[in-house]
């Protein structure tokens, strides 16, 4: 707490061994917080430790703990962290955590960056949010860069993970979103998706005239790795959407290593606009497997809407491997895509060298 200057928090961590949980900075629960007055700026940077026994993150928040800016404040927000690991065989080694914490600004830019850690395991995200919040007000922007990493057998390390009701919002401030998938990826799964919303109330919105843009990155860096790679995963109904007529600009491009189901932008949950423009773009992954689609609606729960006049324009280029089903766009069992008076343009681009369709309304990968 600062009543007058900025605030600069650098913490390193330590341990090694068979230890874990050696956060960089952590902020914990009961009304624990960093917080600027008047129009000063904050500044956490955390770098997350050794041990075998994971959970090595570099910024932690847990549920009641919270960095933030006074309301009269249109202070800045910067937060950076790299989770640890360094080779190790450990799982969790997170970037950045809101696991239930919250960032908060008010008309102040919120930039957060995070780097998962090089362990051995799985689930080294740039930055994960656990039931945790990111908001702004006004104008403020919010901005995320997450890449997950890893090395030899690791797996399942998104670049931004938000799930168990999770919460970034704005109102008329852009809200940014880039996320990169890594991680070594052998084994039975790669599943290193750029950017991951699943779980009931978890979203990325607008609620004003802010536009939401999200682009992400699935990479393997290990040719071995199999399936599930996916650029951008909306698992939540509502994951991504505008409330206040806000326009969506989404660009989702699966791995290139690896075989199958290495889409470009999968949707089970829904993309919901509000009357601003959409725009959703998605390219498989070149692996040789079948099913690395450029956009995918898959369910009966699942839809890509826009309401009002509105466009909605869908683009989808499917992988270049040699398998079958590299659509460009699949909406499968059920799955909707629809606009209210707005234009509707699909343009879907088959892959591969198999059968292929361009547009496929109703055929199982």
């Amino acid at each position: 707490y600062e009543a007058d200057g900025n605030i600069t928090i650098l913490g390193t961590a330590g341990g090694g061994g068979t230890g874990g949980s050696n956060y960089g900075v952590w902020v914990t629960d009961d009304g624990s917080r960093i917080e600027g007055q008047t129009n000063n700026s904050v500044s956490v940077t955390g770098f997350g430790g050794l041990g075998s026994a994971g959970y090595n993150t570099g910024v932690r928040l847990d549920a009641g703990g919270a960095i933030d800016t006074v309301p009269t404040s249109l202070g800045d927000i910067l937060i950076q962290g790299t989770g640890g690991g360094a080779g190790e065989t450990a799982d969790v080694d997170n970037g950045v955590w809101l696991d239930g914490g919250t960032v908060a600004a008010n008309g102040g830019n919120i930039v957060i960056i995070g780097t998962g850690g090089s362990s051995a395991g799985s689930w080294d995200d740039g930055i994960t949010l656990s039931g945790g919040a990111i908001s702004n007000t006004g104008v403020g922007s919010v901005t995320l860069a997450g890449v997950g990493k890893g090395v030899t057998s690791a797996q399942s390390a998104y670049g931004l993970e938000l799930e168990e009701g999770s919460v970034i919002t704005a109102v008329d401030g852009l809200v940014s979103v880039t996320g990169v998938g890594g991680g070594a990826g052998s084994g039975t799964s790669g599943d290193n998706r750029g950017v991951s919303i699943v779980d009931v109330g978890s979203t990325i919105e607008t609620t004003g005239l802010g536009t939401v843009n999200i682009t992400g990155t699935a990479t393997d860096t290990d040719a071995t790795a199999t399936n599930n790679s996916v650029g951008i995963l909306v698992g939540s109904i509502n994951g991504i959407q505008t409330t206040g007529g806000g326009a969506i600009i989404i660009d989702g491009t699966g791995s290139d290593n690896g075989a199958e189901y290495n889409d470009g932008v999968y949707v089970s949950g829904s993309i919901t606009g509000s009357g601003g423009s959409m725009s959703i773009s998605g390219q498989g992954g070149n692996g040789a497997g079948e099913g690395n689609v450029g956009v995918v609606v898959d369910g009966p729960s699942a839809f890509i809407s826009n309401t009002g006049s509105g466009t909605l324009t869908l683009n989808g280029t499917g992988g270049g491997g040699t398998s079958n089903y590299q659509h460009g766009i699949e909406a499968y069992d059920g799955g909707l895509i629809y606009s209210a008076d707005g234009d509707l343009t699909v343009n879907g681009h088959a892959g591969g060298s198999g059968a292929q369709i361009g547009g496929d309304a109703d055929r199982a990968v």
